[in-house]
């Protein structure tokens, strides 16, 4: 009996260890950490297209929804990191966002939407931090507020609208 239980304990204890956590989706923070991605064991998608120079990504690529033709993003991968223009997309094809990449990094304009294709932010990264002017929007469109970033922390004056858009406040950061 106490055999059988500890065969069966050390066949667990050997599954656990040889389980492997799959590496985080493309927007992962953690993302940029990684050298050399391994894009086949991507949790959100079973399917792909990408150019595999050992030992990293290098070129176009797409990814696409599990058991789908809908691409989930598409860009350009160098030396294993995201770099240029990249496209992310909602399930229904619609644009999620869209922006540069930078050695991994987000680097550059960005425009993020919401899923009825409404803009939702827009501005500038510099090294995966927010910087320069930004500008928010409500859910039908309108501007919701808009200032200046430096460093990732909000700089200057903010200007704040209701949800048609009229200019409520402003506030000094």
């Amino acid at each position: 009996m106490k055999s059988k239980l500890l065969l069966i304990l050390l066949s667990g204890l050997l599954w656990c260890a040889c389980k492997k956590t799959p590496p985080p989706y493309v927007d992962d923070p953690n993302y940029r950490n990684r050298y050399s991605p391994y894009v086949n064991n991507y949790p959100d998608t079973n399917r792909f297209n990408l150019p595999y120079t050992e030992p990293f990504v290098n070129g176009y690529t797409v990814f696409y929804y599990a058991n789908s033709n809908q691409i989930i993003s598409e860009g350009n991968y160098e030396n294993g990191r995201p770099s240029g223009y990249w496209k992310i997309y909602y399930p229904d094809g619609r644009m999620m966002r869209e922006g540069n990449y930078s050695n991994g990094q987000l680097s550059g304009y960005w425009k993020f939407y919401y899923n009825n294709g409404n803009m939702m932010e827009e501005g500038n990264y510099q090294n995966n931090i927010q910087s320069g002017t930004w500008k928010y929007y409500y859910n039908n469109g309108k501007l919701s507020s808009e200032g200046n970033y430096n460093n990732g922390n909000k700089e200057g004056e903010w200007k704040f609208y209701d949800d048609s858009g009229k200019f409520v406040n402003s506030t000094v950061y």
